[in-house]
């Protein structure tokens, strides 16, 4: 086999792996646990909300200092958000 290609440097999040479609060679995203398939990248809402956040700080004329300080504490806050919702999952 030829060189991987990644569709994106940051790890996929748990049990997701990139895959190519044999038939057509198209990229997909598949979740080993779940047997589920899917065209769209696993983070692809977590980057549009950055992208969003991004936007409207762009729009006030936020600072670059304040724009990077804003986009972490709103990375931590999802982050607390993820973990909060987690404390109560029971998993298979």
């Amino acid at each position: 086999g030829g060189p991987k290609y990644r569709a994106h440097a940051t790890p996929y999040p748990p049990h997701w792996t990139e895959e190519v479609d044999a038939a057509s060679g198209a990229l997909y995203f598949y979740h080993e646990l779940r047997d589920e398939a899917s065209w769209q990248h696993p983070l692809v809402d977590t980057f549009k909300e950055v992208l969003d956040l991004i936007a409207s700080l762009v729009a006030e004329h936020a600072t670059l200092g304040n724009l990077a300080q804003r986009i972490e504490q709103e990375l931590a806050d999802v982050q607390r958000r993820a973990a909060e919702e987690l404390a109560e999952w029971i998993g298979p």
